[in-house]
């Protein structure tokens, strides 16, 4: 049914990304510990009981705590583990071909004045809206995330994010190259997503909601540009995330596409009222995110939709995650703050959440990558899902 989650093959068949790697289980002294004590724990009642993807993730949330004071301890050395997961990246990212650090510095040499100066007119542009940012992402967000000691709001992280996200899904498409995976990753899910997008009788309005520096927004942009009238905006909370998408857009051609500062989770500052919009994508953000601002954020995508609209929400495979995973491993990604609202994510069901904020599951599995095809696990999946249209 389209309205269960999809099944999951064998665990031993995943393929696992760049992330998942960086937080490997069992390589210190108090993870191994841990990881022995658990084992015994979870055969007594009433953790013998549970499904194990609700044992694995309550061992974590158990864990993440002592995880976070060890780390806390000795705050230099936490920071250089960071660097060190960062640099990991980069090292490995130019091994598959991506240039990372010269494109990182080219966007640099543009000029920090003139990065300045943009920053500052967003700002300004979100004071004359009332744009609120919100607690948590104050504290992972402009706080650590991503193993950036300020999260998203530095140009450290909008200069890298490009390249970060082609990085995470090249593995999916062992066969193309970094670009290439992506771009076919993000085709089959806005082919799959168009096909549940009535006509509209004038322009289409297209919010991409947590767009970042745009990634996934200009590769719905080049899926929907046939569509009538076009209007295409991302949303973000990161302001150098959105100069970065503005300065994109300026240097290519992409006529209705614009990228604005705002919170997902309230769209009426940014102009979008009741039934005012197409289509909502969601692509890779909700992981960033506590469980209650997920489902505020999907329903004020429902609000916003118009009858008939759809959503499509694309993120990391829970059950591949808790399934591959050590419990070390989920707990030291949250505990080192890369993505410190993690273990929330891991209780979310996309489809019933989405159900609950009022719409339709029309599809939910997975993207149609190589690996998927050879029967492997995937990392990441997607759920497609419209509002009822009026007088249904």
């Amino acid at each position: 049914s389209l309205l269960s989650p999809p099944p999951t093959p064998p665990p031993a068949m995943a393929t696992t990304g760049q992330v998942q790697a960086a937080f490997g289980s069992g390589e210190d002294v108090f993870s191994r510990a841990f990881d022995a004590a658990w084992a015994v724990l979870a055969t007594e009642e009433p953790f013998s009981t549970m499904p194990e993807p609700e044992k694995k993730l309550l061992a974590t949330q158990m864990m993440k705590q002592a995880c976070r004071a060890q780390l806390d301890a000795n705050l230099d050395a936490k920071q250089k583990r960071r660097e060190g997961i960062l640099n990991g990246y980069r090292d490995y990212a130019e091994k598959q071909g991506i240039t990372w650090r010269a494109n990182a510095a080219a966007l640099k040499d543009r000029g920090m004045d003139v990065w300045e100066k943009e920053l500052s007119d967003i700002h300004q542009e979100a004071a004359k809206r009332g744009v609120v940012v919100p607690s948590y992402y104050e504290v992972a967000g402009q706080g650590p995330l991503h193993s950036y000691a300020e999260g998203n709001c530095n140009w450290e992280a909008a200069f890298d994010a490009y390249d970060a996200f082609l990085l995470v899904h090249c593995h999916h498409f062992p066969s193309l190259s970094p670009q290439g995976c992506f771009d076919a990753i993000h085709a089959d899910v806005n082919k799959r997503l168009l096909a549940h997008v009535p006509a509209a009788a004038g322009a289409t309005t297209v919010l991409d909601l947590g767009a970042g520096s745009g990634t996934s927004t200009f590769a719905a942009y080049r899926a929907m540009q046939h569509l009538t009238g076009l209007r295409m905006v991302g949303v973000d909370l990161s302001p150098h995330f959105v100069a970065v998408a503005r300065h994109r857009v300026a240097t290519g051609s992409y006529p209705g596409l614009e990228f604005c500062y705002g919170d997902a989770q309230a769209l009426e500052p940014l102009g979008f009222g009741a039934g005012s919009v197409d289509v909502v994508l969601i692509s890779e953000t909700t992981h960033e995110m506590p469980l209650a601002v997920i489902r505020r954020v999907f329903r004020e995508a429902h609000r916003v939709l118009r009858p008939g609209g759809a959503i499509g929400w694309l993120d990391l495979n829970r059950d591949q995650i808790l399934a591959d995973n050590g419990v070390a491993n989920l707990a030291n990604r949250v505990a080192m703050d890369n993505e410190p609202y993690f273990d929330e994510f891991l209780q979310l069901d996309p489809v019933a959440e989405l159900g609950a904020a009022g719409f339709v599951v029309q599809d939910a599995g997975y993207p149609e990558t190589e690996q998927v095809k050879a029967g492997k696990v995937c990392s990441i999946r997607l759920v497609i899902a419209t509002k009822q249209a009026s007088g249904l």
